[in-house]
């Protein structure tokens, strides 16, 4: 009877409404007319939050793509050179069992 995927939590809450209400929590149609009741409620937005959503999409709606740029080492024009001139310095592990290369036990 529903369609949309829900989850066992979902079916224990359904029930537990159904029981706070006094009706048949035991019948698998009145659990699954509560759950396509809270799944049509679930794709709701909040009451009040039409301004935020038209916010939020005129935002995104004007918002410059991001363009990424690669950058090159000062004073190399080749990228494959750019990789051999740029510095790499190598750092260590973080061992917590150590304190300043010493075990700690």
């Amino acid at each position: 009877m529903v369609r949309a995927p829900f989850a066992d939590f979902t079916w224990r809450h359904a029930r537990q409404l159904l029981a706070e209400q006094g009706h048949d929590d035991t019948s698998e149609t009145a659990i699954a007319h509560v759950i396509a009741r809270l799944l049509r409620h679930a794709g709701k937005p909040p009451a009040g939050s039409e301004r935020v959503i038209a916010r939020n999409r005129a935002a995104a709606e004007t918002a410059a793509p991001l363009q990424l740029v690669p950058t090159l080492a000062v004073g190399v024009d080749d990228p494959e050179e750019a990789d051999e001139a740029a510095p790499v310095t190598p750092f260590g592990v973080f061992n917590p069992l150590e304190e300043q290369g010493r075990p700690l036990w």
